[in-house]
């Protein structure tokens, strides 16, 4: 569990535990295996440059992806 979904107060952890797993399992069902590899290459502070490079694709094919990233994820919020 990444450290920062984790804070000092117990209630709040659990919470914060319960809506990172949420988003985990909202990942694995919803994007594609591209996708997944751009969300958390992004995630982690990559840049554009940096994905694209290690995915060897460009950098609009991996801006496009977060921007439908991005979409997917407002429908869970919502």
């Amino acid at each position: 569990e990444p450290s920062e979904f984790v804070t000092g107060d117990p209630a709040t952890s659990v919470i914060e535990k319960e809506n990172a797993a949420e988003l985990r399992a909202f990942i694995r069902e919803n994007l594609s295996k591209y996708e997944n590899s751009v969300w958390w290459m992004h995630y982690s502070g990559m840049s554009i440059d940096e994905i694209a490079e290690s995915l060897n694709t460009t950098k609009k094919s991996v801006s496009n992806a977060i921007a439908r990233i991005k979409r997917k994820l407002r429908t869970l919020l919502s």
